[in-house]
């Protein structure tokens, strides 16, 4: 069985490498065994050096080069100077993705990273097998980051072919997210029991008020893009969203279409230009509808930064308060520093101008938020992300007599075990803490919220 043509630069150096490594660690006395003394015969001195774990490795290039994956992967599993080392756990994950179980060797890989967080070969790995598992985000994600460490040049370049190919992919490709979450407040309500409107006190009912429970929840995407020359596609998206909260009227589904055309750049930069159509429902009934465009941008800003930006400009028809509907514009631009094999940090803007019927309705908000990714202890990886967010209304509200102005800060962690994955299904939790403060006491309010849940990128 001739040896895949991609596998061969990688097997060279793992086998390499683990000649050096094996020789490096043998006992002094097997060391001493190699030099050949001046009594008996060559023969005697030549098969001293061909001992020990010197063997196992000849044995192991043989195999390999046979084409003997399944056995060689046994062999380095049962050396204990190539199973427990890095170079050796490396190589068991380069035959894992050869033999087409890359959960394995993905498992493999985040055990390496675990020990040796900047291990830029590691993460390169893990890249090709996502990439051979058909999870283009997955894979994206790992070869920025191998790019952020100190890979060696043909990996490099490697990684940067790769890096192409899946920016001219025209394929189906979406996202699957299930979760369920525990919540103190899912509607986001007050605390408060007594308000004063016109001057006058009333008790909110329990719906006003904050409620706790257990929502779950279901959303994806799903788009393809379709080429008409080498530069320029016709792209398209569904996005959908389904949650199930405690008493039907916290229930909540959204749906969105977008389509148009995209134009692919150097260096994995695109811009699209795309009408959307969009619907919101709560509580079983349709809240709103909305039509606009959206135009996108990504773009390289170095070696190892990224810029996205978002315009959207959109009709919201409101179906329950006429007052609310109106224009919509939300400019969001995003920052990623890739910074090693294993962190990266994120800065975010997102500005909202709301123009509603009523000015009472009408807002501007800002938010800014901060995220960091980073390893962390068992094999997990944590991205913790604090945001700032104010919005400020246009006009007094009839009923409070006073203008609105609201202040929210938050943080959130989510924890992702690395090495646990099924068929592209990654777990995850994800603790988030908010606290908002008003003009109006009626939107003030305080929230935690704990996800659990399973996702997946194809």
């Amino acid at each position: 069985m001739t040896l895949p043509r991609k596998f061969r630069g990688d097997l060279a150096f793992a086998i390499g490498a683990c000649f050096w490594v094996c020789w490096s660690v043998l006992p002094a006395q097997t060391q001493a065994q190699a030099l050949p003394e001046p009594e008996p015969s060559t023969n005697q001195a030549a098969t001293e050096t061909v001992s020990g774990d010197t063997a196992v490795l000849v044995a192991l290039e043989v195999m390999l080069q046979a084409g003997d994956f399944e056995g060689a992967l046994a062999l380095v599993r049962a050396t204990p100077a190539l199973a427990i080392r890095p170079d050796g756990l490396r190589l068991q994950a380069q035959i894992l993705i050869t033999l087409g179980r890359t959960d394995e060797a993905l498992a493999v890989l985040e055990g390496v990273l675990a020990k040796v967080p900047k291990d830029g070969l590691a993460r390169f790995q893990i890249g090709e097998a996502h990439f051979q598992a058909k999870r283009p985000r997955a894979a994206e994600t790992a070869y920025r980051l191998a790019l952020a460490s100190d890979l060696d040049p043909a990996r490099s370049g490697l990684a940067r072919q790769r890096l192409a190919a899946l920016a001219a992919r025209t394929g189906w490709q979406g996202t699957l997210t299930a979760l369920i979450a525990p919540d103190s407040n899912l509607n986001s309500a007050t605390t408060t029991r007594n308000i004063e409107i016109f001057g006058l006190p009333f008790e909110l009912n329990e719906d006003a008020r904050a409620k706790g429970g257990v929502t779950s929840a279901l959303q994806g995407t799903l788009g393809r893009a379709i080429p008409l020359n080498r530069t320029f596609y016709l792209s398209g998206q569904f996005t959908g969203l389904i949650s199930d909260a405690p008493g039907r009227v916290f229930d909540e589904a959204y749906s969105q279409i977008r389509i148009g055309p995209e134009f692919r750049l150097p260096q994995e930069g695109r811009l699209a230009a795309q009408f959307t159509h969009s619907r919101r429902w709560f509580g079983g009934s349709l809240f709103e509808v909305s039509n606009g465009t959206r135009l996108e941008a990504s773009l390289p800003l170095g070696p190892k930064t990224r810029f996205e930006m978002t315009a959207r400009a959109e009709t919201a028809d409101n179906q329950i308060n006429a007052f609310r509907s109106g224009d919509v514009f939300v400019l969001d631009l995003g920052r990623t520093y890739f910074q090693s094999a294993s962190k990266l940090n994120r800065l975010g803007l997102t500005l909202v101008r709301k123009d509603a019927e009523s000015e009472t309705e009408a807002f501007d908000n800002a938010t800014l938020s901060v995220g960091y990714l980073f390893p962390a202890p068992w094999t997990s990886s944590v991205y913790l992300e604090g945001y700032v967010s104010g919005r400020w209304f246009d006009a007094a509200s009839f009923a409070f007599g006073v203008r609105r102005e609201d202040s929210e800060m938050g943080v959130s962690a989510r924890f992702t075990k690395r090495d646990l994955n099924f068929k592209g299904w990654s777990p995850f939790m994800t603790v988030s803490l908010s606290e908002a403060r008003s003009t109006l006491p009626i939107a003030e309010f305080s929230r935690q919220r704990v996800e659990f849940g399973l996702t997946q990128t194809y």
